[in-house]
């Protein structure tokens, strides 16, 4: 008969010594397919950071650098200069988008963006942004569209529309960055362990975290009502973590594993056959954590530092 151990979540163990505290980052969220809003992941599953695209901010430069930005959202007189629209976007979802403009030339030079906007839309559609030459400089011929879903965070998105021309937003945003799931195999860019599910957030961070309020003072809400939404991550970077071995332990102190994903409760798992992000450094004892010849066995492993970012 073949024996094996059950299946739990991740622990941390700190290094020299058997009290403390994970460090706790905090990361923006990725974006959702499919419908959905947010990817999804659960307590406890280890996270990676995306970029999607090319990531650009803001860049005044040039002979508009002393230029702002359409000042259109203050007042209706002001809303004559940008028309603020939708577009038909079948798998879009409901989202808030957080956009600005600037004006650009033929030059690419930039002036300031103008004051960020939320835009609610419904799920199905995208926004759309056109900007009228009325009140632009007059070296100005174009304009670039940014957006982002939190207003921390926003890029570029459309690129020297010209004035009087329409901009619309495509969902998932083309360049964005964000936190998502590892998949089986995943050894690049990892962040740590999510100290929550995906539709949990916390903000804003009230105190320091600490052993009696790890994560500061908290929040927990939908995340669609959470627009400085961030979401807290174990970092990977001290200590050593303890997961089930897929393989029989057999001593293994020192041997290579990866990460991969049980497929009945959805936790991570130590794997000797996937890429490699850490190192198997003790067994841990205890009740029910399995031993030699048994699968699934409790092991603890530390992450390689060119794994973690």
């Amino acid at each position: 008969m073949a024996f094996s151990a059950p299946i739990q979540p991740f622990k941390w163990k700190p290094d020299g010594g058997t009290t403390g505290v994970p460090q706790i980052k905090h990361y923006t969220c990725g974006q959702g397919t499919g419908g959905r809003a947010f990817p999804y992941w659960r307590n406890g599953n280890v996270l990676k950071q995306v970029i999607t695209g090319t990531v650009l901010t803001p860049n005044p430069n040039g002979a508009l650098i002393g230029f702002n930005g359409p000042i259109t959202f203050t007042n209706a007189a002001q809303l004559a200069n940008i028309t603020v629209g939708t577009a038909v976007s079948a798998t879009a979802p409901a989202r808030t988008y957080w956009m600005a403009v600037s004006y650009t030339n033929a030059g690419n030079e930039e002036s300031q963006p103008s004051p960020l906007l939320p835009i609610g839309v419904a799920a199905g559609f995208v926004p759309t942004v056109s900007v009228s030459a009325v009140g632009a400089p007059a070296l100005a011929t174009q304009f670039n569209l940014f957006a982002g879903l939190y207003p921390r965070q926003w890029f570029s998105q459309v690129r020297n529309t010209a004035l009087a021309g329409t901009a619309t937003i495509v969902y998932p945003l083309t360049n964005f960055t964000g936190i998502y799931p590892t998949v089986a195999g995943d050894a690049t860019n990892l962040v740590g362990f999510a100290a929550s599910a995906f539709d949990q957030v916390f903000d804003p961070l009230g105190a320091f975290p600490g052993r009696r309020e790890p994560y500061g003072a908290t929040m927990s809400t939908d995340p669609l009502m959470g627009t400085n939404a961030i979401w807290p991550v174990e970092s990977l970077g001290s200590g050593q973590f303890e997961l089930n071995l897929i393989q029989s332990y057999n001593g293994q102190i020192g041997a290579a594993v990866g990460l991969n994903i049980d497929p009945v409760s959805g936790l991570p798992v130590w794997d000797t056959t996937q890429t490699q992000v850490a190192t198997i450094s003790g067994f841990a004892n205890g009740p029910f954590q399995g031993g030699l010849g048994i699968t699934y066995s409790r092991v603890y492993a530390r992450f390689l530092s060119t794994v973690i970012i």
